[in-house]
């Protein structure tokens, strides 16, 4: 987790949160429909759609969240897309 929060280097992370955290790696592109609106410059747009694939990550599909942590990047909000992955990781934790 504190990796995460200070940007560094990924830590090895295994089955969902593996997936859900390749969003944040140097090279996660975001998914063609987000890709597509950046270059439009519908940053709105490509910010709600974001929104909608990390709802559903936090719903249980992990290659949502990392479509969504990836374009949150794409866009510059590298700190956005670190708090959503560390939320993930926070609350996915078993108590």
């Amino acid at each position: 987790l504190a990796a995460i929060a200070r940007g560094l280097p990924l830590p090895r992370a295994q089955g969902e949160a593996a997936t859900a955290l390749a969003g944040l790696a140097q090279r996660a592109l975001p998914p063609a429909s987000a890709s597509a609106l950046i270059e439009e410059d519908r940053i709105g747009e490509a910010i709600l759609l974001a929104l909608a694939s990390l709802a559903a990550g936090k719903a249980g599909d992990p290659r949502q969240l990392s479509e969504a942590l990836a374009t949150f990047r794409a866009l510059g909000l590298e700190g956005t897309a670190r708090r959503a992955a560390l939320e993930y990781l926070i609350l996915a934790e078993p108590a």
